[in-house]
Parts: structure tokens; C-alpha cells; sequence
């Protein structure tokens, strides 16, 4: 049964995860790392010395989060799809697997609060 219940959050969240998005995932987030994968020089200098109206903020996180989110954004430009609903996703990649590693991890360290590990955290 908590099996059941655990792919029904899960796939729910995934619904939710690309149906969702913000205008800063929107307008800041995803042209920087776009930015980055077309150009591939650093991104943050060049933000910095422009005075473009295309990027309003930098990036938020540090190189390590950019290569990261880079490596799924790539993933979507080889698809050549032109989708706001498939550029979610997989924008969001990195958050899902990390939510699907810790909640393994507490899963995994808290075997007798099994329904209270998924009602707190997946949800």
C-alpha cells in the first residue's frame, strides 16, 4: 500500500513540478543557463559587465548548480522540442532526483515512520 501511495505523490509532484514554473524560472533562471550552454564562457562576468536589459539577475547558486541545470537544459535543446511544459521538467530534474535521494535517505534511517516520512516530505 505504501508503495501505491508513494508513486501516486510522486507522479503527482512530477505533474505539478511541470505544469507549474515562475516567472523568475521563466525570465532568469532558464536564459542564463541558456546563456551558458550557448556561449560557454562565463556567464556571471558577463552579467556584471553588461548593461543589457537580458539579464536582470545573475544566477543565484553557485558554477556547480549551473553545470548541473546546464547538463538537463542541453538534454532538452537535443530534443529540439519547443515546449514550456518539457522545459519544466527538465529544468527541475536536479530538485526531483535530490527529493527522491533524501527522502530515500530518511526512509532509510527511519524505518518505523515510514507514512510519516512520505505525508511530510514528498508532499
Amino acid at each position: 500500500m505504501i508503495k501505491k501511495v508513494t508513486y501516486l505523490l510522486l507522479s503527482l509532484k512530477v505533474l505539478l513540478m511541470i505544469v507549474f514554473s515562475s516567472d523568475y524560472l521563466n525570465k532568469l533562471f532558464f536564459p542564463f543557463v541558456a546563456d551558458f550552454i550557448h556561449n560557454t564562457d562565463n556567464p556571471y562576468q558577463r552579467y556584471f559587465t553588461s548593461n543589457s536589459e537580458v539579464f536582470l539577475s545573475p544566477f543565484p547558486y553557485p558554477p556547480l548548480m549551473l553545470y548541473i541545470h546546464s547538463f538537463f537544459v542541453k538534454l532538452y535543446y537535443l530534443l529540439g522540442v519547443d515546449s514550456l511544459y518539457i522545459r519544466n521538467f527538465f529544468f527541475k530534474i536536479p530538485s526531483l532526483l535530490s527529493d527522491i535521494l533524501i527522502s530515500f535517505l530518511l526512509l532509510k534511517n527511519y524505518k518505523d515512520k515510514e507514512g510519516s516520512v512520505l505525508i511530510f516530505y514528498i508532499c
